[in-house]
């Protein structure tokens, strides 16, 4: 009988414990959906995929809400300032991500799963990429791609066949960034069988629903564990395929001892010297760094080559998906409401005229 008592005490203190993440969200005051023991509210998700579940959650629990992903809380957010305050204002206040890729060496040392101070001094390092002046350096190379893009449209018309445009603004959204970016004439327009299309087209024709991969996302600690014995997913085997593409096209701005204004140039500039890989001891030492000045942290800390490579294959898949399905959404809307395209047409030629960079910037004076 003692034996049965204390038995059932312990068990029962271990459901308590491992129910106990599932308590967070009514600590402190946050409704939502009552979650599911060990799954949360995964199931749910999965069956009525993201964007259904978002939307059935906010009309049922308001514009901030809790659910759980296994034992891991989330917050769904849908009032527009408060995402205002914590995407812009509070940035830098915001500092980690859920960690979900395998120890890989690509996917886990992306800027956006990196941490702490690492985490604000590889930004601050990439936040040239994006100002104005570099903007008006790359635009003659932009033109250029453009110019291709428009000759495929000629062809097409002159075709009268059905055209993917999803795939034609892929090839031309890969062209924009190899070369604004790294400086490499990729031509995807002119070849779309080009070994980098077919990496991004495994990588993101992925499917998350697919109940293996689902598993593998929701639970970071499986592909952890398969990765440490050389097993890949899909998934993983394309980070590595892109990585492969990046290190060659470093490996080749390094042997031409070219020196350019690029997003490339910013993250080689930064290698750590004589460095390819950070030993323990080393790490511990450069994690005891305070942020005082960017140079301090650039000599002591800098970028391995494994993080220059991450870099460049994280800047490649975000902002090819992002930038290639916009560009087709707005083609489609163009094209199935005519009135509105040639409305479009004739205030930009009307308030600008022939597009430029120049034009572009006086509309906001």
């Amino acid at each position: 009988m003692n034996n049965f008592e204390l038995r059932g005490g312990g068990g029962g203190g271990g459901v308590r414990l491992a129910k106990k993440p599932y308590d967070y969200f009514k600590n402190i005051n946050i409704p939502g959906p009552e979650p599911w023991f060990f799954f949360g509210n995964m199931l749910q998700l999965m069956k009525k995929r993201m964007a259904k579940f978002d939307k059935e959650m906010k009309q049922k629990y308001g514009k901030v809400l809790g659910f759980y992903i296994c034992n891991q809380p989330h917050i769904l957010i849908s009032d527009p300032e408060m995402v205002k305050e914590i995407c812009i204002k509070q940035f830098a206040v915001f500092t980690n991500r859920y960690d979900m890729f395998p120890p890989d060496g690509v996917g886990d040392k992306f800027l956006s799963f990196l941490t702490d101070l690492h985490w604000k001094f590889t930004r601050t390092l990439l936040l040239p990429t994006f100002s104005i002046s570099h903007l008006k350096q790359t635009m003659g190379i932009m033109n250029r791609v453009v110019k291709n893009l428009e000759e495929n449209f000629s062809l097409f018309a002159d075709s009268d066949k059905a055209v993917e445009m999803k795939q034609v603004f892929s090839c031309y959204t890969v062209d924009m960034i190899a070369s604004t970016a790294f400086g490499i004439e990729v031509n995807s327009q002119k070849n779309p069988d080009h070994s980098l299309i077919k990496c991004f087209d495994k990588f993101f024709y992925v499917n998350f629903y697919d109940p293996i991969t689902s598993v593998q996302t929701l639970f970071p600690v499986i592909p952890k564990i398969l990765g440490t014995f050389g097993i890949k997913s899909n998934f993983s085997s394309s980070l590595q395929s892109v990585a492969k593409f990046s290190k060659d096209v470093i490996a080749e701005r390094r042997k031409n001892k070219t020196v350019r204004q690029d997003f490339l140039q910013l993250l080689l500039d930064a290698k750590l010297e004589n460095v390819d890989k950070i030993d323990d001891d080393m790490k511990h030492e450069l994690e005891t760094l305070t942020f005082e000045n960017m140079s301090d942290w650039r000599s002591k800390r800098g970028l391995t080559d494994e993080e220059i490579v991450a870099q460049v294959v994280l800047f490649l898949f975000a902002a090819h998906l992002t930038t290639s399905t916009a560009l087709s959404f707005f083609s489609y809307i163009l094209v199935t409401q005519p009135e509105i395209q040639q409305k479009v047409y004739d205030e930009v030629m009307d308030v600008i005229g022939d597009v430029s960079f120049p034009k572009i910037l006086a509309q906001d004076q």
